[in-house]
């Protein structure tokens, strides 16, 4: 059988209907591997047939009555010869899968997603297990090299600020920059406690591997006459925003061409990323961007008025344990998921989704996530998936030529499933309307919808 439920990261979730099976037992083997209860015993008892102790007792139990048995086969075919070692050689394979980490060295990373993460108070260690097997694995959570003093990321000083000619500090540690300033050769770092503004206006150019890196808020705030211009030809590194406590605010701002930033302890998965803090954005393009995700949040309360995402690589909007709002936005020509939500809050209104690779709403971990107004999600994979204990309502949306309009599913058993509620809703060419796992709920005008 070639089931999905034994490739290593998927040991612990659910699988998928697009796993393969004989077109005859698909149906019964998805829901069977679905239903936890039966995975759980499933693996123990494989884990406990496969185990080595097990096949050599099972060896020298049947021993004399195989020799028989091929004995009696030789008769026929003289040259099948029984090798214990050949027919008894999935069961180590099956091991592998079961416990992948007995077999990691320090050469060979496996992801934690592979097993079951178990409760503990132990903060020393991370204990976790395949889902129904014997064996409980520990790890210690802070066995990590030392990293290279070499590779650390800059610190942050205001003398180089200072030494800069067009680049200024007032008595109110406000940072500012000159209009004059078109090209940015080395990160710009700004300390905690100090500000930056950039001018209406200004057009910066960031170079190769540059980033603005700021601890404290940033003020970007162009209009309509006077746009400021943040972009970079020579795979520049965007903006990161960490630990401040005042509100960033951006206005009238077109961002280009931004990697994410990857230098020293600083990785991070957007071309612009904010991690604990506060920020809003009104009026402003996102473009061309050649990250995991053009923007990035995490733990952060944030506000999107009136923007525009194009031609972006992966995710939109990637917000994580965040709270915030997007109101009047349009994304078009999207890698990924056009906004991908997960923990935390999002209420949204009047949104358009056009050429969305994967999702064009993606909700998971316990969101809740409410959609007033309008939603349309068009030329596009997905319209909503939802996930993990997420809650997504929606007031009104319109799918045209989606393969897939609603798709709600559980992948951990730790985690429940979720739930999206639709007043409202209109579709065009879309070749599926729903997928739903049993323990999902979705409800479309007022009517609850079956699993399949």
């Amino acid at each position: 059988m070639n089931i999905k439920l034994f490739l290593g990261e998927h040991i612990n979730t659910r699988i998928s209907k697009d796993v393969y099976f004989h077109k005859v037992i698909q149906p019964f083997h998805y829901f069977l591997f679905n239903d936890f209860e039966f995975v759980k015993l499933y693996i123990q008892h494989l884990d406990q047939f496969t185990q080595e102790d097990y096949v050599q007792r099972f060896l020298e139990k049947y021993n004399s009555e195989i020799k028989t048995r091929a004995s009696f086969i030789n008769q026929t075919y003289p040259a099948c010869n029984f090798k214990s070692d050949v027919t008894f050689k999935n069961p180590k394979w099956i091991q592998q899968i079961i416990h992948p980490l007995d077999n990691a060295s320090i050469d060979r990373t496996v992801p934690v997603r592979r097993y079951s993460i178990l409760p503990s108070t132990n903060f020393k260690y991370l204990f976790c297990k395949t889902l129904g097997a014997f064996k409980v694995k520990r790890f210690a959570i802070f066995n990590w090299s030392i990293p290279n003093e070499n590779i650390t990321s800059a610190k942050p000083s205001i003398n180089s600020i200072l030494a800069h000619p067009l680049m200024s500090v007032d008595d109110n540690k406000v940072i500012r920059i000159s209009p004059k300033l078109k090209w940015l050769e080395k990160d710009l770092i700004i300390p905690k406690a100090y500000s930056l503004r950039i001018p209406a206006g200004a057009s910066i150019e960031l170079g190769e591997g540059v980033s603005i890196v700021a601890y404290g808020p940033i003020f970007m705030e162009g209009n309509s006459l006077n746009p400021i211009l943040i972009t970079s030809s020579a795979r520049g590194h965007g903006l990161l925003v960490l630990n401040s406590a005042q509100e960033s605010k951006f206005s009238h701002c077109t961002f280009q061409n931004f990697k994410a930033r990857h230098k020293g302890s600083q990785i991070t998965e957007g071309g612009l990323s904010f991690y604990y803090t506060k920020m809003s954005f009104k009026n402003c393009n996102f473009e061309n961007s050649k990250s995991k995700d053009a923007i990035n949040l995490i733990k952060t309360d944030y506000i999107f008025q009136q923007c525009n995402y194009v031609n972006i690589n992966g995710d939109g909007i990637d917000a994580n344990n965040s709270i915030g709002s997007i109101e009047t936005a349009s994304f078009k020509n999207i890698g990924k998921d056009a906004i991908e939500v997960s923990g935390g809050s999002l209420d949204m209104e009047s949104i358009i989704i056009d050429q969305a690779n994967g999702n064009g709403v993606n909700v998971s971990w316990n969101v809740k996530v409410e959609i007033l107004k309008s939603l349309s999600i068009t030329n596009s994979k997905q319209g909503t998936s939802a996930s993990e204990l997420a809650e997504l309502q929606v007031e009104n949306i319109t799918l045209n030529n989606v393969k897939k309009g609603f798709v709600l599913f559980q992948k951990l058993a730790s985690y429940g499933s979720a739930k999206v509620t639709v007043k409202s809703f209109k579709t065009n060419k879309v070749d599926e309307l729903h997928i739903i796992d049993q323990k999902a709920k979705l409800i479309l005008n007022n009517q609850t919808m079956v699993a399949n």
